[in-house]
């Protein structure tokens, strides 16, 4: 998984043999993540052991190695999804992974826009969160709801391709400025009723 090399033959065999190479693709970049963040953790804590990168590779190999079997059907794939542990351990590792990464959503001094431009890491939850059948990971979308983004709440619940009741439930526990959580309200129920599949992205400014 961490070897540029073997991954990128790996794909081009797979895609020549006519085989989805999706799933590969985004763990290889999750595994990455996952463990550069490791990496930076020893380096903080003074950790001089030549043997630690070799170690925090093989501990995340071994996670992703041990993710359920790809099933036959949505339905069993949601299943063993929610209830693999390693798959829920991934996830977790790659939102704090990615939560380290900068420029951070959050920070004060860097516009949420700059941050979260088409290549925000963010994407790469969203990603992952897909192609396992995981439920769709929110921490995102939560911490741009506190801040009252609109703009890119809007811009990510649609990349994401978030139901309409899922931005309303954000939309109503997260947003603190009031006259704006009360549009964003109208324009969630109104994609709502018009389609309950409808993703909560817009283009132009709340009605």
């Amino acid at each position: 998984l961490l070897n540029e090399g073997v991954v990128s033959s790996t794909v081009c065999l797979l895609e020549l043999c006519s085989l989805e190479t999706e799933m590969l693709r985004v763990d290889v970049q999750a595994a990455k993540r996952i463990y550069e963040h490791h990496l930076q953790q020893g380096n903080r804590q003074g950790n001089d052991d030549s043997d630690w990168p070799r170690a925090a590779a093989a501990s995340v190999i071994e996670l992703f190695l041990s993710f359920p079997d790809v099933q036959d059907t949505p339905s069993r794939a949601s299943e063993a999804a929610i209830n693999s542990g390693h798959l829920l351990t991934a996830l977790r590792m790659l939102e704090e992974s990615t939560w380290a990464l900068d420029p951070h959503p959050s920070a004060p001094s860097v516009s949420s826009l700059q941050a979260l431009a088409y290549d925000s890491p963010w994407h790469l939850v969203a990603l992952f969160c897909r192609v396992h059948s995981l439920p769709r990971s929110l921490t995102l979308l939560h911490e741009l709801a506190r801040n009252n983004d609109w703009v890119m709440f809007l811009h990510e619940s649609d990349l994401q391709q978030c139901p309409a009741d899922t931005v309303l439930d954000v939309v109503d526990g997260y947003f603190t400025d009031t006259p704006l959580q009360s549009h964003l309200r109208i324009l969630a129920r109104s994609i709502a009723t018009q389609d309950p599949a409808a993703c909560g992205g817009s283009d132009g400014p709340p009605a």
